[in-house]
């Protein structure tokens, strides 16, 4: 049989007699299967790689076992400098989301030879330290790879060495790859890389022989090509969980000096600790959050600033961590992104203009979207999400946005907004963060002559059997409470500290510009004699259920409220209600006249504010201090279901601003 004809980059010319036998992924792995004519002059063996590539191909079994485990730790011993591998010391987390699309990039494959793969997700999610990622469990398996780092060579990791060629080379009509003496469908050469940011890669690492795997890149002149040369599959990389962001911290190249500096300059001279200037806002903020009471532990303070980072910025480690110990400059830079989103015409460009078929913000809206983040929407994690969603990237930026669109001016915005929402369900979560505003207007409003006396709530009970503490509404016994939220004429107050200055009467609170407290908003009402108080929490079902507080920032939080309402009622024999303005005016807490035995008593209920009529169906995952720390300050009341119905409450708002436009 004549010899296979080579076609370019060492494409073959497949025949009637080509034969595959096993997985691509054995084909592969198989030394024997492989040819290359190697040009001497161009592919020069890499000396610099070869531990990296030994360590790698022939991998000690514990660190074999960690590239397949979850939440595990890998240092890779790259050669040279890497930036994007510079911030966590050439360290890996192991996240199960790269476990998991390491198979399904390999279903990719298996799928199509010819194809590709790019990856998608969030700015900062780590798609680039997927890629490394991807290389090392490659080379364990015996893959031939090549690779790009970015930088003047190209890598080729072949059998048992590692070659470089030049990267202005690339364009070379010459510049071989091993293939197949079998077929062009025989075997592939893995080709990994990420788009450099000011120059294109070269154009070998799409080579016909090549099954190429990238990040998608901001630069659009160049990814689009990309894709439409390819069959290429998308590949999502989801959002952190709050655990592989606590865990992926102590990787952060500053994390042991940041440590240290909690224990030796913080917490040993608490509770006035010197500001620390490598750390702007660090110490405003630890005070802020502990008030009186002292923090456990360096560790103990860093879980606090982690679920604050959190709320503020998000759930990508690249602003989290820079925000986790420099909350003043990230903040500074996120407000100054937040204003460029602050007009309904931004928020409509971004709602009704995303793209589905590449998850990627247009040149023209890539700043705005730093506010923003993209997730997919998976019916199964092993095929392409069925929705790329977009949605405020944070708490307090859905707060801090929404803010701005509860008056009458903004209101017809927002319902549009809404209603358009129906029709691109990509952007409804991030709508109904608008929407959540005009629930809470709506609870504090002026009363028309058709609003019931109460607001009408449905039981929620524990879920037996349940390791957590999740509340559902029970179908099997009469839902409807026998009490409701009392309707009646509230001023609101709008606050942007830990607490409000005030603690009135019919007032119902709104934290805004923070990201406490644990909840949406709250309402208090006190007795005729001023030695008792209700409590509403209010908590809507756009806002993240997971509300990060393994730190026990709601704990700490609900304790101060509780003990400020119980000053305040030692304080005077009656709050004085509020005034029925839209913003509470502030008065001077009233002397304690005398001491009167035992503490006021504060019983504290949890409503759920739900967008949709399926009460049944609605759940809540409570927060530990509502089963182990209510005793000791309060009288832990009932968790109550209230119906929105998101639809419903826009074509009220758009009658009643009709007819307020009539008159």
């Amino acid at each position: 049989m004549a010899p296979p004809a080579l076609g370019p980059h060492g494409a073959v010319t497949a025949t009637g007699e080509d034969v595959q036998e096993g997985t691509l992924r054995q084909r592969n792995s198989d030394e024997n299967r492989w040819t290359w004519d190697r040009q001497t002059d161009i592919w020069k063996p890499a000396v610099k790689w070869g531990e990296f590539f030994r360590r790698w191909r022939n991998p000690h079994l514990d660190i074999a076992q960690k590239l397949n485990t979850a939440g595990a730790t890998i240092t890779l011993h790259a050669a040279g400098s890497h930036l994007e591998l510079s911030w966590t010391q050439q360290q890996v987390y192991v996240r199960e989301a790269y476990v998991r699309t390491y198979e399904q990039v390999w279903l990719s494959a298996e799928r199509s030879g010819d194809a590709g793969v790019i990856l998608a997700g969030q700015r900062g999610i780590g798609k680039t330290m997927f890629i490394w990622y991807l290389l090392v469990r490659l080379l364990q398996e015996g893959q031939v790879v090549l690779f790009y780092p970015g930088s003047y060579e190209i890598l080729l990791f072949y059998h048992d060495t590692v070659y470089a060629a030049a990267a202005a080379l690339h364009n070379a009509a010459d510049l071989s790859l091993p293939c197949s003496p079998r077929g062009a469908q025989d075997v592939c050469v893995w080709s990994l890389f990420d788009v450099p940011e000011y120059f294109d890669p070269p154009e070998i690492l799409w080579a016909p022989v090549c099954f190429p795997v990238t990040a998608l890149s901001s630069r659009f002149e160049w990814t689009r090509p990309f894709l439409s040369s390819r069959d290429v599959e998308v590949k999502a990389l989801p959002l952190w969980s709050r655990q592989e962001l606590s865990d992926g911290f102590l990787l952060f190249d500053e994390a042991d000096e940041f440590m240290a500096s909690l224990e030796l300059d913080v917490l040993q001279s608490w509770p006035d600790p010197p500001v620390l200037p490598g750390y702007p806002g660090v110490v405003q903020l630890l005070q802020e959050e502990y008030a009186e009471e002292r923090p456990a532990s360096a560790e103990d303070m860093r879980q606090t600033l982690l679920d604050i980072a959190i709320d503020y910025f998000g759930n990508a480690p690249g602003d989290v961590w820079q925000g986790l110990i420099r909350p003043q400059e990230i903040l500074t830079d996120h407000r100054y992104i937040i204003a460029l989103l602050d007009s309904y015409k931004s928020i409509r460009q971004v709602v009704t203009a995303f793209p589905q078929d590449m998850p990627l913000p247009p040149p023209s809206a890539a700043t705005l979207y730093r506010a923003l983040c993209v997730y997919p929407r998976h019916k199964n994690y092993y095929e392409a999400p069925l929705l790329w969603c977009v949605d405020f990237k944070s708490t307090w930026i859905a707060r801090t946005i929404s803010a701005e669109y509860v008056g009458d001016a903004q209101v017809a915005d927002v319902c549009k907004l809404i209603s358009s929402s129906e029709r691109i369900p990509w952007a409804r979560s991030m709508v109904r963060h608008m929407f959540e505003r005009l629930v809470h207007r709506r609870f504090a409003s002026i009363l028309a002559s058709d609003t019931p006396r109460q607001w009408p709530l449905l039981q929620m009970h524990r879920v037996e059997g349940s390791d957590a503490m999740t509340f559902a509404v029970d179908p099997s016994c009469s839902a409807l409470a026998s009490r409701g939220l009392p309707v009646v004429l509230r001023a609101t107050e709008e606050f942007e500290t830990t607490l409000p200055i005030t603690l009135a009467s019919n007032t119902y609170y709104v934290p805004a510009g923070t990201s406490l407290p644990p909840v949406d908003a709250f309402a208090v009402e006190f007795d005729e004699r001023g030695r008792s108080a209700t409590l509403w929490l209010m908590l809507t079902t756009t806002s993240d259920s997971e509300k990060h507080d393994e730190s026990g920032r709601g704990r700490r939080w609900i304790r101060r409220l509780v003990r400020a309402l119980q000053d305040r009622l030692c304080g005077s024999s009656l709050p004085e209600a509020a005034p029925t303005t839209q913003r509470t005016h502030r008065t001077q807490r009233p002397r304690k006249e005398a001491k009167l035995a035992g503490p006021p008593t504060v019983v504290i209920h949890f409503v759920l504010i739900s967008l949709t009529d399926e009460g049944g169906r609605v759940a809540i995952e409570m927060p530990e201090w509502w089963d182990d720390d209510i005793r000791g300050i309060g009288r832990r009341g009932d968790v109550y279901l209230l119906q929105v119905p998101i639809m419903a409450f826009v074509k009220e708002l758009e009658t009643r601003m009709q007819v307020k436009g009539r008159h």
